[in-house]
């Protein structure tokens, strides 16, 4: 028997995205507390946890945030399990933007789709680098997006991929205007971008990754020459190095040709 539709479920498929309230003043502090002790955050920087730290520090945060996370994501997308889980901290002061960008495939998505949760552990808007989607813009998205350079560039090409999810987008949503703890979930395949943060205060956040029950956790590399998926374990995030390709890991081609059932 399949299981039941997640509560975020029409959302994603619609619109690709969807805003709920899930983090508890008790969890926020305590997430809060994981980014003090990671000390991510300095002034004028933007600061990714799974980029910025060493193992022994990355393994404690996806431990923390998996912990305290875990909860709510049982709640808006059950059957599902995390397998990534980080923080996102632009420092105060900090001019750096994110554009329009897609992240790299984290699965087959021809047969299953991940799912994204964003929590900002402060209040956040367009004076303090929210986050932005597209609306709809998940539907026309490459299902092999290779990474390289540290997993944050793609192939196909940002210019390529972003024009075809934009075939059938509506309208960006604008940063998003969010209480701390608000969640937005976001199909994997979803062009986002971030602001500018000027304010005099640190914008802590946090990112989890999520996956259906039973699908695999494959990392897409692109070598210059094709996109080739690598079966990882589910701590592959806390502990890889994610400036090398997963080397001794299962590779597995991705399938070409069009979708079987991609997730609408």
């Amino acid at each position: 028997m399949a299981p039941p539709p997640a509560p975020i479920d029409a959302d994603l498929q619609v619109h690709g995205y969807a805003v709920a309230r899930g983090a508890a003043a008790e969890q926020v502090t305590s997430l809060l507390d994981v980014v003090e002790a990671s000390a991510l955050g300095a002034s004028g920087q933007v600061a990714f946890s799974d980029h910025a730290l060493d193992v022994d520090a990355r393994r404690t945060v996806h431990r923390r945030v998996r912990e305290i996370v875990g909860p709510v994501a049982a709640i808006l997308a059950p059957h599902h399990r995390i397998v990534s889980a980080s923080l996102v901290v632009k420092g105060p002061r900090t001019a750096a933007e994110l554009d329009w960008h897609l992240d790299p495939s984290i699965t087959d998505e021809r047969r299953w789709r991940s799912i994204s949760l964003w929590i900002p552990l402060v209040e956040v808007g367009p004076t303090n680098g929210s986050l932005e989607v597209l609306d709809a813009g998940h539907l026309e998205a490459p299902l092999d997006r290779g990474g390289r350079d540290r997993l944050v560039a793609t192939y196909p090409p940002h210019a390529a991929a972003l024009g075809r999810c934009r075939v059938r987008a509506g309208a960006p949503s604008g940063p998003l205007v969010l209480a701390a703890g608000d969640v937005v979930a976001y199909d994997h395949r979803m062009p986002h971008r971030s602001g500018a943060n000027p304010t005099d205060r640190s914008r802590p956040a946090v990112n989890v990754g999520l996956l259906p029950v039973g699908a695999p956790l494959l990392v897409h590399i692109w070598d210059d020459r094709r996109v080739v998926a690598h079966e990882v374990p589910d701590d592959f995030f806390a502990v890889a190095d994610l400036g090398a390709a997963p080397d001794g890991w299962f590779h597995r081609e991705p399938t070409v040709g069009p979708p079987r059932d991609a997730p609408s």
